[in-house]
Formats: C-alpha cells, structure tokens, sequence
C-alpha cells in the first residue's frame, strides 16, 4: 500500500520507524510490511515549497509556507492513502492562544491583557487548527480523490510542562490551575470533530500515552526532564516533541484502524 506522509519535525521518529525497520515494528503484527511510504518533509531550511497535483497532470497547487529540502511534486494518483503528521495541528495552539487572547467570560482568570468577545475568542481560536497546515493540505488533496485522509495532531503537552518552569510554560500551569484546561480541550474536541465531519479521518493520541486528558506521560517526550543541564531539549522547553515509543504506539494504531 503506498502512503504519502506529509509532516514536520513531528514526523521524525515515524520515517526511522518506517525506513531503518526497527525490531519493536518489525515483531508487531499491527505494521504491515505492505507499506510502501513517501516522505515530504517540511523543513526550516528548505527552499522548494510543496506542490500538490490532482489525478491528471494540470496545474498544481503550490503550499510556500510549506518548503522542503529538494523539489518533487505531490502527485494524488501515486498513493493509496495520505498521512498528515503535525503541521501545526495541535491542543497546544489553542492554549497558546488563550495566553494571549481571552473571551469576556475569563475576565478575572489570569494576568493576560488581551479580552475579545466569546464569539471572536471561538472563531479566531478554530482557525488555528482549520487553517493549519495540515488541515489545508488534506483539504486540497480531497479535491482531487477520494482515497483515505489521515491526521496525525502534535502531542499533547508533556506532562512536565504543567509545572510551568520553563520556556513557554507558564500557561499550561495557570490554565491547570485555574480550572480552564477542560474548556479548551472541549474546544480541541469540537473542532476535530468539525474536521472529521468533512472527510479528514483525525488519529486520536493512543490512551497509554496520556497523563490525564490533556496531557502526554513524561516517558513519552523526546526531552527528559530530569536532564536540567545547560542546552538539553528540556532546559531549552522542547514539551511539544515526542520520542520513538510514542510513535510506535501511534504508527501502530494508525496502520491497524486505517491503513489495512
């Protein structure tokens, strides 16, 4: 079966998984050896923007917010199925948000000085994630076939980041804190759920990696927490990669509910 992933830094750990056959995928019936995967990696030293063609050969439609490394189109009819990983698709964004804008309704939550109307607040927050990247791509492609239309959103938060020590940290503690993680997970619901109603099947992180709703398990990151020293992903607030195991989870969900 040939699939087009389509991703960012996020989809690191899923091309060594599926290009170096580590043992752990390799044992696990859920990975079929049928897969046959193409990579377009997005990077921050790219130069060649993405391209999209249809099942014809007319002209193509051109993503330049979205650049890779070497220049190869995307062509609909080479590939069964296509997988979005990350691009910009996460729970993140909508708190990131909220620590910069909030609703009338949060106006004693917190120290941020934006305050717009609920109805902007829903609106506004909701672009983020229909207008990603990974949302756009999937919506073009479905222009042009039927085939099965995956996302794969960023992990939640580690679970680390709840302390807010670090970094970008501090929402995640006093959205915790005071009560409001719910309401903007409920929003992240709402929206994926929007999402599927249009055709774009969205991967659900695997249980077993959650800390609590909202939240990914520290053993799941990419940073280890307990590395404090100077320049290591987790002094520098890198809460938003996850590792190997979390992809293999993942990888091994997404191939047995979707690409079988």
């Amino acid at each position: 079966m040939k699939i087009c992933f389509i991703g960012n830094s996020h989809m690191s750990r899923f091309y060594s998984l599926l290009t170096e056959k580590k043992p752990a995928l390799e044992e696990g019936a859920e990975v079929p050896e049928t897969i046959s995967p193409s990579f377009f990696l997005e990077r921050a030293v790219g130069t060649m923007p993405l391209t999209i063609y249809g099942e014809g050969d007319g002209d193509g439609a051109t993503f330049n917010d979205i650049l890779l490394t070497r220049s190869r189109p995307l062509r609909c009819r080479d590939y069964e199925a296509f997988v979005t990983i990350g691009l910009g698709f996460s729970l993140i964004s909508i708190i990131e948000f909220w620590g910069q804008y909030r609703p009338l309704h949060d106006i004693g939550a917190g120290p941020y000085s934006h305050l717009v109307s609920d109805a902007f607040y829903q609106k506004a927050a909701a672009s983020l994630l229909h207008e990603s990247k990974a949302v756009r791509v999937l919506r073009e492609i479905g222009k042009h076939t039927n085939k099965p239309r995956i996302l794969v959103p960023q992990p939640y938060p580690m679970l680390w980041a709840q302390d807010g020590q670090t970094g970008r940290t501090g929402v995640f503690k006093f959205i915790s804190d005071s009560g409001l993680l719910e309401a903007a997970g409920a929003l992240y619901e709402r929206i994926v759920n929007e999402i599927e109603t249009s055709g774009i099947i969205v991967q659900r992180q695997p249980p077993e990696t959650q800390a609590n709703v909202y939240f990914t398990k520290n053993e799941f990151g990419l940073a280890d927490p307990q590395d404090t020293s100077e320049g290591s992903l987790f002094s520098r607030g890198d809460f938003f990669h996850a590792n190997t195991a979390f992809a293999e989870l993942t990888l091994a969900s997404l191939t047995k509910r979707h690409l079988t």
